[in-house]
């Protein structure tokens, strides 16, 4: 009787349920929208390629007073159209500043260094902001992301000279730090007096980041232009400050005298501030994740450009 019971109620549930519930035990399916034939497919389009150029006379000196139709822009030998553009001097930048302090800087090098730096941070703006590394072999914090109006005097007195060098790790550690900036605008500041393979996944890392990096090299005995760093950098197109700075559109500065490092740090500032904002969609809107070669053009002869050479196209 019991078991009679159950299959009743079974039965029950199973016809009279969904009439309750639609009428119906049938699953209605929802017919499935056709789009339009004429409807264009939908395509993802990259982000805005962001440049930082800077204009150059015969001379050397920052060119000021460039228009757009001066500019042309090619991204693998495709013309694209300019879609922002204007001058940087009021654009705020967070530098971040990497001071070597291997051993073969010696505490003369550093000290030097240390004035040049006080030098930099007080020619930016009150907008700007700054962070502070060492490095010997391995890069460490000295100062956070402070205003560049910042008293730096005893971050830099932590500054001794020890170890070996190795400008790769400083750079990668700061264009990893740079996520934290509050400027779009960013540029690494290296100064350093030795020789440092460079490696090719330094490169591509700055390939990624739109962060420029400049570069103050230190002549001298086992400084960068030495003949035994000549000798270990001859298959490798030279030393990295001048392959990172290249690649990323900043530029790398030799100096023979210990004095002339303050000057190249006032220089730096005024490329930064004296640089045009380029920025354009790509017509090539696959992701991919492909280096893309960029070319820009300037309708004056006599002038010379500096601006990154390329980038990685995001990926899905």
């Amino acid at each position: 009787m019991g078991c009679e019971k159950k299959r009743f109620r079974f039965v029950f549930l199973l016809f009279v349920v969904p009439f309750l519930l639609g009428g119906s035990s049938k699953v209605q399916k929802k017919p499935t929208a056709t789009p339009p034939s004429d409807q264009p497919p939908i395509r993802v389009q990259v982000d805005l390629v962001y440049l930082h150029a800077a204009v150059f006379d015969k001379n050397g000196r920052p060119v000021q007073g460039m228009k757009q139709s001066d500019f042309k822009v090619y991204e693998d030998k495709v013309e694209q159209q300019i879609a922002k553009f204007g001058p940087e001097s009021d654009t705020p930048v967070t530098v971040g500043i990497l001071i070597d302090s291997s051993g073969s800087m010696g505490q003369a090098k550093i000290d030097k260094a240390i004035d040049a730096v006080k030098v930099l941070a007080a020619t930016l703006s009150p907008r700007d902001e700054i962070f502070l590394m060492g490095f010997t072999d391995q890069p460490y914090l000295l100062e956070d992301f402070v205003p560049a109006s910042t008293d730096l005097n005893r971050p830099l007195s932590r500054l001794f000279s020890k170890g070996a060098t190795s400008v790769g790790a400083a750079v990668e550690e700061g264009l990893w730090k740079m996520r934290d900036a509050s400027n779009r605008k960013q540029a690494l500041v290296v100064i350093s007096d030795g020789l440092d393979i460079p490696g090719r996944g330094v490169e591509d890392k700055i390939r990624s980041h739109e962060t420029l990096v400049y570069a103050i090299g230190l002549k001298g005995i086992g400084g960068v232009l030495g003949a035994w760093a000549h000798m270990q950098a001859m298959n490798v197109r030279g030393t990295s400050l001048k392959i990172y700075a290249d690649e990323s559109g900043g530029r790398a500065i030799f100096v023979k005298d210990l004095d002339e490092i303050a000057q190249a740090c006032r220089d730096i500032v005024f490329d930064l501030k004296g640089q045009y904002a380029i920025a354009y969609y790509p017509s090539n809107t696959a992701r991919n994740g492909k280096y893309r070669r960029i070319k820009v053009l300037i309708d004056h002869p006599e002038y010379s450009l500096q601006y990154r050479r390329g980038y990685y196209a995001p990926r899905h």
